[in-house]
């Protein structure tokens, strides 16, 4: 089922995932070649390949189970943000925060520490409203090419985060 839609008495919830993927892949499309004012720094030959082996371990998990490799690729993209947000000079304020217990604030805290772009922001909403629909809604089936397509979004959020974290370290590092 790729489109679901649950009603009771006080609410109607409709959900089509095919809709969301294509939404989110035009997301990531429009904002893909605009600056985002942080220079790109290329990997090194070992963190290239880390990272192909990791996607290649999630594109597994999608044949296998379309809704697992979302909620991996999700938690990938939470993992980071945490490291992020620690190492941010302003996060002793937010030490109080379960951050991976509430991953609305996520984003949201990323945009207050201005380590995300507005469009970063809305991307890393529409991944996570996908994956609230592949964790929570029952008899929820998504097909491999969808789960393919988040997973690539999900990867460029992720390495936008992990080259905002670079600059930090880096920054860190020269004071």
């Amino acid at each position: 089922m790729k489109k679901i839609r649950y009603k009771d008495n006080n609410r109607e919830i409709s959900a089509d995932f095919a809709e969301d993927v294509e939404e989110l892949i035009q997301l990531k499309e429009k904002y893909s070649n605009e600056q985002t004012g942080t220079e790109y720094q290329q990997p090194d030959e070992e963190d290239e390949e880390d990272q192909r082996k990791y996607e290649n371990r999630l594109h597994e998990i999608a044949r296998v189970s379309p809704r697992s490799a979302i909620i991996e690729a999700w938690i990938d993209i939470e993992m980071i943000a945490d490291q992020l947000i620690e190492a941010h000079p302003r996060s002793q304020y937010h030490q109080s925060l379960n951050l991976r217990k509430r991953p609305g604030v996520i984003e949201s805290v990323l945009w207050k520490f201005e380590l995300i772009s507005a469009q970063d922001r809305q991307i890393m909403y529409k991944l996570r409203q996908l994956r609230n629909q592949a964790s929570h809604l029952k008899d929820f089936e998504i097909s491999e090419s969808e789960a393919l397509a988040y997973i690539d979004t999900a990867q460029s959020i992720t390495k936008t985060l992990n080259l905002r974290l670079n600059q930090i370290f880096k920054m860190n590092n020269e004071q």
